[in-house]
């Protein structure tokens, strides 16, 4: 069932209060008043919450996006004749959700930066991840050519043998949400974030919201609880 984001804050006071009934934040005291003032509050780590469960989320529970960019090539002759898959970064990227190709025995789901110890080994034929175990970089690069050209963060993947065939390559990604504003009545759908994750969210802006506050015991009792549902 779709909520509000007012709904939202609404149901993360109740929690608030579940956690600690006798709970009273700059001489607020939680009700189901639409002027509470510890609205403002909560309201103000809604989009921080939203971000942190997009974060810390299984990767198959959230709403994914395929890649637009994909280019695939060949390696110089020093890496052992072997291809490289190259994703251009979107704007919205968050993290990566599956980089897959015909030759890996397992996608991708994480990747490393560049400056990384396992980013620099990608760089040599040796230390390299080979398709059984393949590594995906994040850089910065240049994308297109001539006047297109431009600078952008890109994701390398250097773990493909070559071949007489080019590999297929399947790849998406978590987007960074984008939260309805709280003077609206529009429903925080399912492609924006799934009803399911939902109650982990309220959580897990509860614990934000105790943690402002300097309330470290509380925090961790909401945090705990968000991920029990996140299991």
């Amino acid at each position: 069932m779709a909520t509000t984001r007012l709904q939202l804050i609404k149901n993360v006071a109740l929690h608030m209060d579940e956690v600690s009934p006798d709970i009273t934040i700059s001489g607020i005291t939680i009700d189901g008043s639409d002027n509470n003032p510890l609205y403002a509050l909560i309201d103000g780590l809604v989009d921080a919450g939203a971000l942190e469960l997009f974060s810390v989320a299984p990767y198959w529970r959230l709403p994914q996006t395929a890649f637009s960019g994909i280019d695939v090539g060949s390696m110089p002759a020093s890496y052992g004749s072997r291809r490289y898959i190259r994703l251009r970064v979107p704007d919205d990227f968050l993290r990566v959700a599956e980089i897959d190709c015909t030759s890996f025995q397992r996608p991708i789901t994480e990747v490393v930066p560049e400056v990384s110890d396992m980013g620099k080994r990608q760089h040599n034929r040796y230390l390299m991840g080979k398709e059984a175990k393949p590594v995906g970089v994040m850089s910065h690069g240049i994308w297109g050519t001539g006047v297109d050209a431009e600078s952008c963060r890109e994701i390398d993947c250097y773990s493909i043998p070559s071949g007489s065939s080019i590999p297929s390559v399947k790849a998406s990604y978590i987007a960074r949400p984008y939260m309805p504003d709280i003077n609206s009545n529009d429903d925080i759908e399912d492609d924006v974030i799934p009803a399911v994750l939902i109650p982990a969210l309220e959580w897990l802006i509860a614990a934000r919201t105790f943690g402002a506050r300097g309330d470290a015991n509380h925090a961790a009792i909401c945090q705990q609880n968000a991920q029990n549902l996140l299991v």
